[in-house]
């Protein structure tokens, strides 16, 4: 937290089995790379690949991250994730609530920013048992009070579903859920998104 930052790059995840048993609203945040990134300056991951896998998990559960938020209390952090040219391939991402193949929940607080470039999802699975809202999507579940902003992502033949819930017809099957509350921002190849 605070000063601290992770950069990835080039780096592939072959076949990895990534299961939190709780599988509740109560269970931590679970992502292949990154569980959890709260109140740190920099997150990069440029050119990562997850193939041929399985992440299952609690509340946030994300093929790459589980969730992402920055600080806005005393001493705030601006929290800045760049995702650049990564690929989640034939992979199986599941959820008790808020699950995407990079980002189970992005933007947890409003002093987060997220860019998601160049990303390609392909032959995946992504699931998840909540029964309230629809919380699914390929890029992230759920986009919260902070900022994602995605370009030239690309989904083929995913297939994303919750339980007893029906996706949106007239939204991107790049996001599940976007509640912006009064900061959150969303926008998709320059066009941005109403909450």
């Amino acid at each position: 937290a605070g000063n601290s930052g992770v950069v990835i790059n080039n780096l592939t995840l072959d076949g990895v089995k990534i299961i939190e048993t709780a599988n509740t609203a109560s269970g931590p945040a679970v992502g292949a790379f990154i569980g959890n990134v709260d109140s740190m300056q920099k997150i990069e991951l440029n050119n990562c690949k997850l193939v041929n896998s399985h992440v299952e998990g609690g509340h946030w559960t994300g093929g790459l991250i589980g969730y992402v938020a920055g600080y806005n209390g005393a001493g705030e952090v601006k929290t800045y994730v760049t995702i650049k040219d990564c690929t989640i391939e034939n992979s199986t991402i599941k959820a008790y609530g808020s699950g995407g193949a990079i980002i189970g929940h992005a933007g947890g607080n409003a002093n987060t920013f997220q860019t998601v470039q160049d990303c390609t999802v392909k032959d995946c699975i992504i699931t998840s048992t909540n029964t309230s809202s629809w919380r699914v999507g390929v890029v992230a579940g759920t986009v919260g009070v902070g900022r994602l902003t995605i370009s030239g992502t690309t989904s083929t033949k995913n297939t994303i579903t919750q339980t007893n819930k029906t996706a949106p017809t007239e939204q991107s099957d790049l996001y599940g859920r976007f509640v912006p509350g009064t900061t959150g921002k969303l926008t998709i190849d320059g066009t941005e998104v109403n909450g």
